[in-house]
């Protein structure tokens, strides 16, 4: 609108103002777009980390056995929430410590974040972190 305006002015004429302007202004707002659905799907996947790793916890302390399955359980939770270990890179760590009579399972998840484009800078990987008394 403003180039249509600034042509007319000048008494020229304001064929393809329209086409310019929108050579302008489209690539700031595919990046905008885009960068919109990177984050989304970033922090999305990190709550999904995040829910499996607390909930693998609740269940592995539940267990028999207080952390002797933690890994396992945190493997099966991912694969319940769509992320196969066996196709993306996933590191966990358990560890379970007494402390009195106090049971303590420790979980850290590490979880390999593919990013859609490379448009923005996010991390390439997705931590959960979680202990259970």
């Amino acid at each position: 609108m403003w180039l249509k305006r600034h042509l007319q002015r000048r008494g020229l004429s304001p064929r393809g103002a329209a086409a310019v302007e929108l050579g302008l202004t489209m690539p700031v707002m595919m990046t905008l777009g885009m960068s919109t659905v990177e984050y989304g799907a970033f922090f999305y996947h990190h709550t999904l980390v995040g829910n499996a790793v607390s909930e693998a916890g609740r269940h592995a302390m539940w267990s028999t056995t207080p952390g002797s399955d933690g890994d396992t359980r945190v493997r099966a939770k991912l694969l319940d929430y769509g992320m196969d270990c066996t196709v993306i890179s996933c590191t966990i760590t358990s560890a379970c410590t007494n402390d009195a009579t106090i049971d303590y399972l420790t979980l850290d998840v590490t979880v390999e974040f593919a990013p859609f484009t490379q448009l923005v800078p996010v991390p390439s990987d997705l931590h959960g972190h979680y202990v259970v008394p």
